[in-house]
Parts: structure tokens; C-alpha cells; sequence
């Protein structure tokens, strides 16, 4: 019996597999895609598919067939032509590179877009035994969250349920039994997705159709397998011992929707409108409706609540617990203004959901410069990874020169030994791949940490004109989020702020006033005990040498690699394409490294 529930797993899963990901940089694979097991192998699985999540553990590179194993007479008779079946598990140790708060398993590919007709996305999924993980669990899914496929272990009966558009709505759903197959197909047209279904060996039949906004996507990034998160950044609780194991068979991506799958006609049809819920908390980075109240002193809370209201303080203290306390910007106390700030959703995930770049890119050894002297636009990838602006949406507006600017001598005295500024534009065209809900252009690079002592995070940020589009944008971050400097322009006046831990609560902010150098520096060291992290704020305006503002003990295990993106950033929370200016908002940076030691001269 096919029932209609509202999933209670709402907690930021429209956001779950874009936490995730290090998008591989590989080519899009043409149309019709094979991702058939029957013809496959161990040996030969990387000629189809992308297996990094497997393979690229938080205890470093690793062989996959501990949560991956093929067999290719599994299903009989075949369906979609394959017999194959693999079969992909998780347990306590599935921990894709250091995202310590997930468990998953996943196989990917990138596949090319029909943006003329339909592209079909085929898979059928079956598991032999309950789930001793009672979880919710993604199975089924693209990394824009265009659709998905999850399945409810944590709700008793087990519910298989389809979402759309990103949100955190039920759109299809039914009871999910184990030794049974459930075949999907999921035909992706102008304006709308079809959910195609059936049982065992059942030919698939229109189930739901879905309306969506926005263009027609020109590629995908494929993914089936299982994965979950905890909600507030904690380890994964997993029964040790206990894998629980997905099959899957029949894989491929069409570029038409086969006329031998059964029947036409939908049993339902509705608009694909993310529903908001009081629980929900989908992306926000690019809402403009963000709580911001100025008084009369400037203050910074340190709790994990949404909404930051503590009094001010006229000293910096340094927490050394979870819980620190408030505390000032010194030098800035006569400029700046007491701000509430809530900032709504899972904004703190919004890199993650974005970008993501080159698995496969060797981390930097420390220290590395990322300073603007000797960088033009033409050398600038021997020291960034520039992906983002490389691998455009349309690739008309592909290329650095398009939105890097370096200004030689641009700030005298030199600041952390750089007198070029780098200059970070963001515009209507400024979209990755298919993430037409962003805009977005960052400089990247993966860094290694010191597990020895600090890994010292520097850079300066200014603006000389007001913004053009009023989003809050992120500015400089490490994939983990282990630290995120951000600019809410949707404030008057505008405010930059300073989170960590991957919360959304800001721990520190000040007014962002114009033509006005904010320095910062972020030190991460590993904690005594434990595999925690210790992350300490420095920073200053103008010429001055940074000053340390605060300490937080942080539950975020400790990385052997950091992925640093510095630039400007912004999506919004209902999977529309931001509305932009005419005009590029332009952001400029100075005085750029990762050092192996604290440094707060300037």
C-alpha cells in the first residue's frame, strides 16, 4: 500500500549529500550512460564508475571492497538488460575523508544532461535483511538534490519516500520490505520530474509527476548508495560490528525514456514547492529575510543557539569549553554595532552544498603562500586550483580572466609580506556546473595541516564599494567548516562574522564599513585529549597587527588536509537562482597563506 508521510527526518537533509562531497573534476559522461553490473568486476570498476568515497577513508587511501562487492548473476531474470548487482555497506568506519559526523558509501558518476528532451535515470535497490543502523538514509540521489530517493529507518514500518526541488517535503512514498526490488526510473524534463516505480519484476509505471523552477540541468552528478549525518556535527552512532548492505542493479541514464517500461499515465500530480517547516532548515545563505538588529556596543555571542543576544563585554576572554564567553572587538569598540544576527538555515553547510573541488589535487605543504605578488591571471593556477570559474554552467563565462583581477601594489605598507590585492568578482552568470541555485567564485586549495602544532589560516578582506546584491556571502572558509568568515549584506549596514564548528551561530561580528582592511587569522591545533580541535580567532583593521579575540574547544575531529577557498559565495533557500545585479559585486584579498605557526605581525 503506497502511503503520503511527512518524513521527521527534516533536519538539513536537503543538504546531506552536498556536505559530503569533494566533487571529482571529471568529464561528464555522454548520453546514454551504461551503468550495468553485469559486465563488471573489482578489477574494472573505476571504467564506470567514480569510487573515491570508498576509497579515500578518513584513515587515508584504502582498497574498496570492504563496502562494495559485485556479482554479476545476482538478479535473475535480468531487468534493464543487467543481471549484475552490486551491493554497497556501511558501518562504523565509513567515514569519507574526514567527515567524522557521516557514514556512507556511494558510487558516482557524472553524467551529461538532455536539456532538448528527457534524460532517465534508471535504478532498482533491494536489502536482504532489516537495518540494524535505524537511521534515514539517502540512496538514490543527484548532488544539486534536483531529486531523492531515501529510505526511513528510523520510523517503524521502514518507508521508502521520493523528494524533490531540494526540499523536505513527502512527494511519494511507500513502505519498504526487505527481499523485495524496487525499480525506479526518474525521467528529468523541462519543468517537471516523473517518478516512474514498480515491484520485483514488474514493468516501471508513472507514479508522481513534480513541477520544478529553473533551466533544465546540463549535467549531473549521480550518486546511489547510503549515507547519513548527524544533525549537530557529533560522530555518527553506528552498532559497532553491524554493516548494513543496499543492493542495487540495473543502472543507466537514458537520454529518452524507453517505450517498453510500462505505463503512462500518473497517479498523482502536484507543484514541487519546498515546504517550510518549523523543523525544516534548508539553505539559506542567500535569504534576505536574516534577523538583524544593530544597538548601541559592539558584542559577539559564543553559545550554540540560532540567536546571538549576550551582553557586551569590554574585554576579550577566551573560552577554553564549549560554552565561551562574550566578548568584544577591541580596537573596533568605537565603530561598531551590538548586532542580534540569526542567520536562517543550514547556512553553515552552504560551501559544502557548493563546490567541492578536485579529489585527486595534492595538498600543499605547509607553509604555503597564496599571495597576490608575481600572480596574474595567466599563472594563477600554479598556486589556486580554479575550478569554480573553469567549469561554469555555460561555458561561454568559463575562465579566470572573466573574474580575477590582480592589482599590483594595491595595498601599501605590505600586509603578511603582500603589497597585490586580489581581486574576486561574482555575477549573474557566476554558476558551477549545474548549481544554478548559487553564485559563486572562489580560489581553492587543499592544504596540509600540522598535527604537530598550528595550522595558521591568514588572509585580508576588503570592499570599496557597496554591495550590488544584498545576500549574505561567504568570503573565507575551509570545506569542513571548521571556521567560515562571512558578509551579510542583507544587514544596514552590512556585518562581516566569524563562525566555527560548523554551527550557524556567529561568534564573533563587527560592522563591514567600506574601503576598510578586516585581517584575519584562524589557528587550528588538535586538542590534549581526543581527536577534537581547537580553533582560535586573530584579527585586526587597517595596518595593526592581529589580536587574538577568542579560543573554542570544538567537537570538529581534528583534519589531516583542509580545503581553503577564499572569494564570494551565496545560494538561496528555496532552490531558485538568485536574483542579481547587473553589476559584479567585487571583493578584494591581500596578504594570503596557511602557515605552520601562529604570525600576527602584519
Amino acid at each position: 500500500m503506497v502511503r503520503f508521510v511527512q518524513s521527521i527526518f527534516v533536519s538539513s537533509v536537503a543538504l546531506l549529500a552536498s556536505f559530503l562531497l569533494f566533487n571529482v573534476n571529471a568529464a561528464d559522461e555522454p548520453l546514454p550512460w551504461n551503468g550495468l553490473f553485469e559486465d563488471l568486476k573489482m578489477t574494472t570498476i573505476k571504467k564506470k564508475y567514480l569510487t573515491h568515497i570508498l576509497t579515500d577513508r578518513n584513515v587515508g587511501k584504502v582498497d574498496p571492497d570492504q563496502w562494495l562487492t559485485i556479482t554479476p548473476n545476482g538478479r535473475s531474470p535480468a531487468y534493464n538488460g543487467d543481471t549484475g548487482v552490486a551491493t554497497l555497506a556501511v558501518d562504523s568506519e565509513a567515514i569519507f575523508h574526514e567527515q567524522n559526523n557521516f557514514r556512507r558509501s556511494e558510487l558516482v558518476q557524472n553524467v551529461a544532461g538532455n536539456t532538448k528532451g528527457t534524460t532517465f535515470f534508471r535504478v532498482s535497490l533491494m536489502k536482504e535483511v532489516a537495518f540494524a543502523n535505524l537511521k534515514p538514509w539517502q540512496a538514490i540521489f543527484s548532488e544539486s538534490h534536483l531529486y531523492e530517493l531515501r529510505i526511513d529507518a528510523s520510523v517503524d514500518p521502514v518507508m521508502l519516500i521520493w523528494y524533490t526541488g531540494g526540499g523536505t517535503e513527502t512527494r511519494w512514498s511507500t513502505e519498504f520490505k526487505i527481499k523485495t526490488w524496487y525499480n525506479f526510473g526518474i525521467a528529468v524534463s523541462s519543468g517537471n520530474i516523473d517518478l516512474y516505480f514498480s515491484e520485483g519484476d514488474d514493468v516501471l509505471a508513472l507514479a508522481k509527476t513534480q513541477s520544478y523552477s529553473g533551466d533544465v540541468p546540463t549535467n549531473y552528478e549521480f550518486h546511489f548508495g547510503l549515507l547519513t549525518l548527524s544533525d549537530d556535527g557529533s560522530p555518527v552512532k553506528m552498532v559497532e560490528g553491524k554493516q548494513d548492505v543496499l543492493s542495487f542493479n540495473g543502472v543507466s541514464v537514458e537520454d529518452k525514456i524507453p517505450t517498453d517500461i510500462g505505463s503512462s499515465t500518473p497517479s498523482s500530480k502536484e507543484s514541487t514547492t519546498p515546504a517550510n517547516t518549523s523543523t525544516s532548515t534548508t539553505p539559506a545563505a542567500a535569504s534576505k529575510t536574516a534577523d538583524v538588529t544593530p544597538t548601541e556596543t559592539p558584542s559577539v555571542t559564543a553559545t550554540d543557539t540560532p540567536t546571538t543576544n549576550s551582553s557586551p563585554t569590554t574585554s576579550n576572554v577566551i573560552a577554553d569549553d564549549d560554552k565561551p564567553a562574550a566578548t568584544t572587538l577591541g580596537s573596533d569598540a568605537s565603530k561598531t554595532k551590538n548586532c542580534k544576527i540569526r542567520i536562517l538555515g543550514m547556512v553553515a553547510l552552504a560551501s559544502a552544498y557548493l563546490a567541492a573541488p578536485a579529489a585527486g589535487a595534492e595538498n600543499q605543504p605547509l607553509p604555503w603562500s597564496g599571495r597576490g605578488n608575481g600572480l596574474t591571471p595567466g599563472n594563477i593556477e600554479a598556486t589556486y586550483l580554479t575550478h569554480i570559474m573553469t567549469m561554469r554552467n555555460n561555458s561561454a563565462y568559463n575562465g579566470v580572466k572573466n573574474y580575477v583581477d590582480i592589482k599590483q601594489l594595491g595595498r601599501s605598507p605590505a600586509y603578511n609580506g603582500d603589497t597585490d590585492v586580489i581581486n574576486i568578482a561574482v555575477d549573474a552568470n557566476a554558476i558551477f556546473k549545474a548549481q544554478t541555485d548559487f553564485r559563486r567564485t572562489e580560489l581553492v586549495q587543499n592544504v596540509e595541516t600540522n598535527t604537530e602544532g598550528s595550522t595558521f589560516f591568514r588572509a585580508s578582506i576588503m570592499k570599496e564599494d557597496a554591495f550590488y546584491n544584498n545576500y549574505e556571502w561567504q568570503c573565507m572558509l575551509t570545506e569542513s567548516h571548521n571556521f567560515e568568515i562571512r558578509v551579510n549584506a542583507t544587514a544596514s549596514p552590512p556585518i562581516i562574522m566569524y563562525l566555527n564548528n560548523g554551527t550557524w551561530d556567529a561568534k564573533w561580528n563587527t560592522t563591514f564599513e567600506l574601503d576598510t582592511w578586516y585581517n584575519f587569522g584562524i589557528d587550528i591545533t588538535k586538542a590534549a585529549k581526543g581527536e577534537s580541535s581547537v580553533i582560535t580567532l586573530y584579527t585586526s583593521t587597517g595596518d595593526d597587527d592581529l589580536k587574538l579575540i577568542r579560543k573554542d574547544n570544538v567537537v570538529s575531529k581534528f583534519a589531516s588536509m583542509e580545503e581553503f577557498h577564499i572569494g564570494l559565495l551565496t545560494l538561496s533557500n528555496d532552490k531558485s537562482q538568485p536574483k542579481m545585479a547587473k553589476q559584479k559585486d567585487i571583493i578584494s584579498f591581500n596578504g594570503v597563506s596557511v602557515e605552520k605557526k601562529v604570525i600576527t605581525s602584519a
